[in-house]
């Protein structure tokens, strides 16, 4: 289904329940942490009370621990990942764009983008396969073509590193044909990154723990490094946290925002503002990178802790010391302008922005846009952005044919949308951009 730029044709309504972002971090009840524009007082709930710490430890962990040689035998079979090698390696993106931020495009190459995952590896795989750039059996068929998968991957579904999996691998194979496969970050990445897991669902963490966890033993030579994380989720907490394993070749890979051809992809929206107080994508992404590589705060993975209050500080330092060292622009929640938490061009969904000043916004931030890539030799001026995290009915465009809204919601942790996929062919028969909606049936 093709779109003429400029129309609207499809106006759906439907509620959107949104919600607050606060860091519950395990701390005393008089501290307060800022996050984005919040003040927000962290509080202990009753299940993660020090009692119950101590008994999730004793449960989870051998406390104190036991001979690490005899532990290591046992576990060593315990997961297709028992190497920590094999499992960085297996998750791994391959990054030709590296620290530039616009791809350009030949007449008639194809750009595809899919929206928001949320661990639903059967919607990952449909949607792949209706982009036309992946067969069923999940190998890259696109060539030269540009995939851009508009972030979170993460949450609400129990196959998140299976679908991560499938976009490494097959970047790695787009890389290869000549093609690339762009994954940003989304709000949920973010989340995850700084130790906030309450969207995770318990197949979710089964899956982070069953990976990691015996990888780590082995690599470590004991299990005693989960103590330092708490009751909280330690398996993946290890793999998402900034200077994880999984970061230099996952998650600092991951881009906020990039521009191919005439198209700019983010995962909630860009302002001018944004280029003002931020200094634009390079820079962004730049900051975004850094904070995922670096290690905030010190490591105990021999496992130095005895009680279970030692458990609750530690875990507590390093939530506090991963949100300190976040990056303003990716902190936020509903009412916060963040990159990756705002709404301003796709709320209410499937009709045109509520916010009045959003035609505006929208036409500041291309010419914003524009500008930055320019200066990289970049000879086209950007005519539309690409967002997701707002759940749509339909892939819909609004503000005149410049705000594309792509998240159909098709995890079933989320709506269970019908998969749809944008599609934009750079340069047809007159020199414009062909915009279109690929569904299952193409």
């Amino acid at each position: 289904m093709l779109y003429a730029e400029g129309s609207n044709p499809r106006h759906f309504r439907r509620s959107y329940r949104s919600t607050l972002f606060t860091f519950r971090v395990l701390a005393s009840a008089s501290a307060v942490i800022s996050v984005g524009a919040f003040a927000v007082r962290p509080v202990i709930p009753s299940r993660l009370t020090v009692t119950s710490v101590s008994a999730a430890l004793r449960a989870s962990i051998r406390y104190p621990a036991s001979s690490s040689s005899a532990f290591v035998r046992s576990s060593s079979a315990a997961s297709p990942y028992s190497d920590l090698e094999n499992l960085v390696a297996d998750l791994t993106l391959a990054d030709r764009l590296r620290d530039q931020v616009h791809v350009n495009l030949t007449k008639y190459q194809r750009v595809v983008s899919i929206g928001d995952v949320h661990g639903d590896l059967k919607a990952l795989m449909r949607l792949l396969v209706a982009s036309l750039c992946v067969d069923k059996n999940m190998d890259w068929i696109g060539g030269d073509s540009v995939l851009v998968q508009v972030g979170d991957i993460l949450d609400r579904g129990d196959s998140e590193l299976a679908c991560l999996r499938i976009l490494c691998g097959i970047s790695r194979q787009a890389e290869e044909a000549g093609g690339q496969v762009l994954v940003l970050l989304g709000n949920h990445e973010v989340l995850n990154g700084a130790g906030k897991f309450n969207y995770a669902t318990s197949g979710g963490n089964k899956e982070f723990d069953a990976a990691m966890s015996p990888a780590l033993n082995l690599s470590k030579g004991t299990d005693r490094w989960r103590l330092q994380y708490g009751a909280n989720e330690p398996g993946r907490w290890a793999a998402c946290e900034p200077g994880s394993p999984l970061a230099p070749g996952l998650w600092s890979r991951m881009k906020l925002s990039v521009v191919v051809g005439r198209t700019a992809f983010v995962h909630a929206g860009l302002t001018a503002q944004h280029f003002r107080n931020y200094g634009g994508i390079r820079k962004m992404n730049d900051d975004a990178k850094n904070w995922f590589l670096q290690r905030h705060g010190q490591n105990d993975n021999a496992g130095g802790i005895s009680t279970a209050e030692e458990a609750l500080a530690s875990s507590n330092r390093r939530a506090r010391a991963a949100l300190d060292a976040m990056p303003i622009f990716l902190r936020g929640g509903t009412a916060c302008p963040s990159p990756v938490w705002m709404r301003d061009y796709s709320q209410p969904p499937n009709a045109e922005p509520s916010n009045p000043e959003a035609r505006r916004m929208m036409r500041e931030a291309l010419v914003a846009i524009s500008e930055e890539i320019s200066t990289a030799g970049a000879t086209e001026s950007v005519e539309r952005m690409v967002m997701g995290h707002t759940v749509q009915k339909e892939i819909n465009v609004a503000l005149g044919g410049r705000a594309w809204r792509i998240d159909v919601g098709a995890s079933a942790g989320v709506a269970g949308g019908v998969p749809e996929v944008l599609e934009v062919v750079h340069g047809g028969e007159d020199g414009r951009d062909v915009v279109g909606v690929l569904g299952e049936g193409g």
